[in-house]
């Protein structure tokens, strides 16, 4: 009777293991999605570094993982009023599969559920939606990047002598790789010249790059016209 109460109690266990095992990705890559989505819990973490990122960390680590990359098509800045939130997670955990993702593992538009007492923090402004006044006809951008010190980009940028802020609403920027950076002017404006004193640049497809060497604090400066 007893050996026989073991094996259920050993078969039972082996069945809460098996109905409660993570969904991950092949381990022989041959598919980077997991075969069904997951519920996870953990905490919400903002990245701020050159390519800033949203992460989940988890209490006990998910596929070999300890945190995963949160990813979206939109609604990020959303969440990102919820960093250092507790929350619920459901999505397919997936292998990232370019060097755009910052972790090994992504959950691309996640269904996201804040705990009850997650305060949100004020929404980040967005830029892309900001009009540079019709009485500023030319300026002067100038964006800095540290990849190697992991720092957020940061810009100043100008107009007549007189500085304009915040700088973000008057350039279209571009990471490729996070080695390179890429400057335009806003729409409505034409790029009329670009120099940089601590890297090589170019001008590719009516964009001006900076060639960072091996990502090391570097500068990009370009001068945007008013079109008529």
């Amino acid at each position: 009777m007893i050996s026989g109460l073991r094996i259920l109690v050993t078969l039972a266990t082996l069945g809460a293991g098996t109905l409660f095992a993570q969904p991950c990705p092949s381990s022989d890559g041959k598919d980077i999605d997991a075969p069904q989505a997951s519920v996870l819990h953990g905490t919400i973490k903002f990245h701020p570094g050159p390519r800033p990122w949203l992460g989940l960390v988890l209490p006990k680590p998910a596929c070999g993982a300890s945190e995963i990359e949160l990813a979206f098509k939109d609604g990020e800045f959303r969440v990102r009023q919820m960093n250092h939130c507790s929350v619920t997670v459901k999505g397919v955990i997936s292998a990232s599969p370019t060097i755009y993702y910052s972790t090994d593992l992504n959950i691309f538009d996640p269904v996201i559920t804040p705990d009850p007492r997650c305060k949100l923090l004020p929404p980040d402004p967005d830029y892309t939606k900001m009009t540079i006044p019709d009485s500023i006809k030319s300026y002067k951008a100038r964006v800095f990047t540290d990849i190697r010190g992991n720092k957020p980009l940061r810009g100043e940028v100008s107009s007549s002598g007189h500085q304009l802020e915040p700088w973000e609403p008057y350039v279209q920027y571009f990471l490729n790789g996070e080695e390179d950076l890429g400057l335009n002017c806003r729409d409505g404006f034409k790029l009329i010249s670009f120099t940089s004193a601590t890297g090589n640049a170019e001008l590719l497809e009516q964009t001006a790059w900076l060639y960072a060497k091996n990502g090391a604090p570097a500068s990009l400066t370009i001068v945007c016209r008013r079109e008529k």
